[in-house]
């Protein structure tokens, strides 16, 4: 029996209010006592949902305050989500365990560089297909999409190259005995 909430589709303003309280309950997402207590502040059936949707919200910044005079007494930080992917893949593996698939969009561009190794083989590695796009928006970013149950996309790599070959400028020069060694 499928959960009510199957597919749960998030936009900004519901992702940035579910990470918001998630955060704030439970900050590191990895403790068994306080995922338990974390979940039951939120509706039955809502993380067991296999199909997960979501548009991440923009990261927040936050702005250390000065003071103008020495004496004040330190004020708490402000609850603050700089990084809306990393706190969708930590909430995976302990609260949406059933995710069979994930799609996640309005990825930060440079989120995407080096960094996806690290989550491809951490938060993505029970995942058999990942594709990553980059998607034409201003700022640029990328969409994630991932299945569970899906073996990773065939390539063929004559197509490939071809592909490849054809994004170089007209005035590039291309040399078919160019090799790449392990050295």
């Amino acid at each position: 029996c499928r959960p009510s909430w199957d597919p749960l589709h998030l936009d900004q303003a519901a992702g940035r209010a579910i990470l918001r309280v998630l955060k704030r309950s439970d900050p590191l997402g990895c403790f068994a006592a306080d995922v338990r207590r974390t979940k039951r502040r939120f509706p039955a059936g809502l993380f067991e949902v296999q199909r997960l949707d979501c548009v991440l919200m923009d990261p927040e910044r936050h702005e250390a305050e000065q003071s103008d005079t020495e004496d004040d007494a330190p004020r708490p930080r402000p609850l603050v989500i700089t990084d809306p992917l990393d706190e969708v893949c930590k909430r995976l593996r302990n609260y949406f365990t059933g995710v069979r698939e994930l799609s996640v969009s309005n990825i930060e561009d440079y989120r995407m560089d080096y960094r996806f190794v690290g989550l491809r083989a951490t938060s993505l590695a029970d995942y058999g297909y990942v594709e990553l796009l980059h998607t034409p928006t201003v700022p640029p970013t990328y969409a994630l999409l991932a299945r569970r149950d899906a073996p990773p996309r065939r390539v063929d790599p004559g197509a490939a190259r071809a592909e490849n070959r054809s994004r170089l400028p007209p005035e590039a020069m291309w040399d078919e005995r160019t090799t790449i060694s392990e050295r």
